[in-house]
């Protein structure tokens, strides 16, 4: 195994993300770009909220990701590789009692690496992208926010 030659230092902590609406379903889009010296992604966070109404048909956000890397030894940069599907309860983070899911946890991405705190995160090469779509049930007064909480190298 290499001996690891250099000291990784966060240049910036960073929240990114974006909000879907009805008329978004099936539409990916992107929800974060690794920076120059790649990222580690730590959370992201969905919320799913509905105005005027009590309660809401559950709504599924599928989380892709799609390498935009290219190069001799990179993926093809306009494929896209599905890493997360949590289901989001109604509600959740919204105004209703339940808590924002986290895509990154136990349930929604076993496979993720886990850092001495013992919190999943998942690496990103430069310029490789997160997108998000949510597939079905949103309501016409619903929304889903997706935010990415990261750091940049």
């Amino acid at each position: 195994m290499a001996k690891q030659t250099s000291l990784f230092l966060t240049k910036e902590i960073v929240n990114q993300g974006q909000t879907f609406h009805v008329g978004d379903s099936g539409v990916y889009k992107t929800i974060f770009t690794a920076a120059n010296d790649d990222s580690l992604v730590k959370s992201i966070n969905i919320c799913h909220t509905v105005s005027g109404t009590a309660t809401a048909a559950p709504t599924t956000l599928t989380i892709p990701m799609q390498l935009a890397i290219s190069g001799a030894n990179r993926n093809d940069p306009t494929a896209i590789f599905l890493f997360a599907n949590p289901n989001i309860p109604p509600m959740a983070g919204g105004s209703g009692t339940l808590s924002p899911i986290d895509a990154l946890s136990a349930s929604g991405c076993p496979s993720c690496p886990i850092d001495n705190a013992g919190k999943r995160y998942y690496p990103l090469e430069s310029g490789s992208q997160i997108l998000a779509r949510f597939l079905n049930g949103l309501l016409l007064s619903g929304s889903i926010s997706v935010t990415v909480i990261a750091e940049n190298y």
